[in-house]
């Protein structure tokens, strides 16, 4: 990796491992570097303006756009952004590469919108096969960045319940288009821009309406390990040609069929990187 991490788990790190097992989510400010913000905040504006220019924009004006480590080189960089990244492989260790990622957009409403229950945990149909009780397995971890401003409430904010990744079930109303109230304990998350929440793929999470005059911007990359499938393709191969060895395995280059399951060194230069820095925990059977 390009970006050098100075040696050994920091007490820093230390505090946001054990702040993303017991409450499910990790704010960090200050995440992306005021030169690198700039070029992500330029991105998010460009593949906003081709998005609307395509029709692919929702009726409100928003927009969600899938694949976006294939719209520019950055992101490769993003996707390693070394205040972040330190936590992601440590929570989940070496065995890991980019499932998903997306640009988000929401503009202000011009009028109280109708009831929406946007409450969910990731995963899909991860959360009715696999059989666990009462706490479903952690499998991924997702970063949001946050490059509009939203230290104030009701501006399209992420909304989560702390603690609740513990739970594999939240409470729903059974008719939530004639209203409800929001799960008791919920926060909105307020987060300047270049700030980063980090979240266990498990809590239960949703999005605040924007009803301010500030229009919703962040950019999404999730975590997983390197024997589930992506959300969706992208073609590092026949794109970027300086990625480094972690950039590589992080996009699913690099490696053999059976090392996703029995992975050797080579297969997962991440380990050496982890071990470099100083971040193996060999207490953490990920680790291993």
């Amino acid at each position: 990796m390009s970006t050098q991490i100075a040696p050994l788990r920091t007490p820093e790190l230390e505090r946001q491992l054990d702040e993303l097992e017991r409450n499910g989510y990790v704010m960090i400010e200050n995440a992306i570097e005021p030169d690198l913000l700039a070029r992500v905040t330029e991105i998010v504006n460009r593949v906003q303006a081709e998005e609307e220019a395509a029709g692919n924009a929702g009726a409100d004006g928003e927009i969600h756009t899938l694949e976006i480590i294939d719209r520019d080189r950055t992101l490769a960089d993003l996707m390693v952004n070394p205040r972040v990244f330190p936590l992601i492989c440590s929570a989940l260790g070496w065995n890991i590469h980019l499932y998903h990622s997306h640009i988000d957009v929401h503009p202000p409403l011009t009028a109280p919108p109708k009831p929406v229950w946007r409450w969910h945990q990731d995963g899909g149909r991860q959360n009715l096969e696999i059989e666990t009780q009462p706490t479903r397995p952690k499998l991924s971890v997702k970063v949001a960045y946050f490059v509009s401003d939203a230290s104030q409430p009701d501006r399209g904010n992420m909304l989560v319940i702390p603690g609740s990744h513990l739970s594999n079930t939240l409470p729903r109303p059974e008719h939530p288009e004639l209203g409800f109230e929001q799960p008791e304990g919920h926060v909105q998350v307020l987060a300047a821009p270049g700030t980063a929440c980090v979240f266990d793929r498990r809590i239960w999470h949703g999005r605040s309406e924007n009803m301010s005059q500030v229009t919703r911007k962040g950019v999404f990359m999730g975590y997983t390990y390197r024997w589930m499938r992506p959300r969706h393709s992208h073609a590092p191969d026949a794109g970027y040609s300086d990625l480094d060895p972690v950039q590589a395995q992080l996009l699913g280059t690099s490696t053999t069929q059976l090392g996703h399951w029995i992975p050797k060194e080579e297969d997962v230069p991440l380990k050496a990187w982890m071990r470099e820095n100083g971040l193996i925990d060999p207490t953490n059977p990920a680790h291993r």
